[in-house]
């Protein structure tokens, strides 16, 4: 009799949806940066940098990791564009 186990595809659907949930809580919460500020990009990008809806310090921590890919995926045009 060959038994299958249903566990680790159960342990894999999982940590997609743990996934999926980290990522719309980052798109949630992230405030794009002010098209307003002055200075050149890298001043703005300082003085935007962990800019959060809520949980501004404890956010700063969790999400540091999607900021970097964020940064790369939708640069400063994007945001500037954006409505």
């Amino acid at each position: 009799m060959k038994t299958e186990s249903r566990v680790p595809l159960i342990i894999t659907l999982g940590l997609l949806v743990l996934l999926g949930l980290y990522v719309a809580s980052y798109l949630a919460l992230v405030r794009p940066p002010n098209p307003f500020a002055g200075g050149s990009h890298r001043m703005r990008m300082q003085a935007n940098r962990y800019n959060y809806r809520y949980f501004d310090a404890a956010a700063q921590k969790v999400f540091w990791p999607l900021e970097r890919i964020d940064e790369r995926i939708r640069p400063e045009p994007f945001w500037f564009n954006h409505p």
